[in-house]
């Protein structure tokens, strides 16, 4: 979830509001990732994100275990801190 808050605050930079976690995702590789401000692998750590918290909601048949739910913590890290980045550059 700290992903996809800190992509609609960035998001929110252009004066886009999306409410859609796939809306978000789709947005932000069109309006930071081909324009170079965030690049593609950092862009990943959201769309892997969204991906695993479907599976979480969604699917009683997967099981998240623990080294992805860390290697995901960790990447979320990583996103948030490069959206704030572009923030205060911004601002």
């Amino acid at each position: 979830m700290r992903c996809f808050f800190a992509a609609r605050a960035l998001l929110l930079t252009k004066n886009i509001t999306l409410k859609t976690h796939r809306g978000v995702v789709a947005a932000m590789s069109e309006h930071f990732v081909r324009t170079g401000q965030i690049p593609y692998d950092i862009w990943e750590y959201l769309a892997a994100g969204e991906t695993l918290r479907e599976e979480a909601d969604y699917s009683s048949e997967r099981r998240i275990d623990l080294i992805r739910s860390y290697t995901t913590l960790e990447h979320a890290k990583v996103f948030v801190q490069t959206c704030s980045q572009i923030m205060q550059s911004i601002s």
